[in-house]
């Protein structure tokens, strides 16, 4: 029994060896100023009596917001279009008398003299709508755009985005879907919070270690995960009377502080 026990504990040792490891997870916190306002904003047109009337103001405005935009400091390259759409507007009605109504075409089936089955089509018959029958309409058509806005260096032109908005609100747009603020540096800043995170969580193993009496070996690993800083939330510019070529005050949007976190956790093995 005895030589039984002894050869399991040292199968277990030399088989299922297990790792005597200890982790500790670090934080590196980066304050920064932004300098890139992006901007999303779009115009919609409702009811257009066709397509082509749709398309055709919806370009038209465009068109102005890009102008505008650019002549207060934005760079054509900057301005993108992320969405683009056109679609009929349909309404039901209720009919309240008998009125004549276009079928389909359907087809009717015929033999031929040689045995073959062939069809033809039938002119669209017209039909009565019964009263109390609800009808689908076409009642116009929507045509939608939608900008992506890029006002960079904004600490030096403190006041580009804040135009920007104010112009293309002039000029036509009907919709500001948000504003967030970035930084063009965002991969060096997220590398300064990387190894502040390290150092974070390198102090804390060796607080660790020593509560728990052990000694610290080699890295055996890490991992990474980004906390992005909060993009500024959607404005609702347009209930302020700054839509739809109203004209409208200049809104006041700053960036102010942003902080991202990186945290880092180091894995290390612990030494005999």
């Amino acid at each position: 029994m005895c030589a039984i026990i002894i050869v399991a504990i040292l199968r277990d040792r030399i088989v299922n060896e297990r790792f005597k490891q200890i982790t500790a997870t670090g934080q590196g916190k980066i304050t920064y100023t932004p300098d890139t306002a992006v901007i999303n904003l779009g115009v919609q047109v409702d009811r257009a009596p066709k397509a082509e009337d749709a398309l055709n103001q919806l370009n038209d405005r465009i068109d102005k917001i890009k102008k505008a935009v650019m002549a207060v400091g934005v760079k054509e390259e900057d301005i993108t279009t992320s969405n683009y759409s056109l679609s009929p507007q349909y309404d039901y009605r209720v009919e309240t008398a008998v009125t004549p109504r276009a079928l389909a075409p359907t087809k009717d089936l015929a033999v031929s003299s040689d045995g073959g089955v062939g069809s033809s089509e039938i002119a669209p018959m017209i039909a009565p709508a019964s009263p109390g029958e609800k009808v689908l309409t076409v009642i116009g058509y929507t045509a939608n755009q939608q900008l992506t806005i890029k006002v960079k260096d904004i600490a030096n032109n403190n006041n580009l985005l804040n135009k920007a908005i104010a112009e293309a609100g002039k000029s036509g747009a009907n919709q500001i879907n948000g504003v967030s603020f970035e930084a063009s540096n965002l991969e060096a800043l997220k590398q300064q919070g990387r190894v502040k995170a390290i150092e974070d969580a390198k102090g804390k193993a060796k607080e660790l270690a020593g509560a728990a009496g052990v000694r610290l070996g080699d890295i055996t690993g890490w991992y990474e995960n980004f906390v992005g800083p909060t993009p500024y939330g959607a404005m609702d510019y347009a209930a302020k009377g700054g839509m739809g070529g109203g004209g409208g005050s200049v809104p006041q949007i700053s960036a102010g502080n942003n902080e991202l976190v990186v945290e880092v956790g180091v894995t290390y093995d612990i030494k005999n």
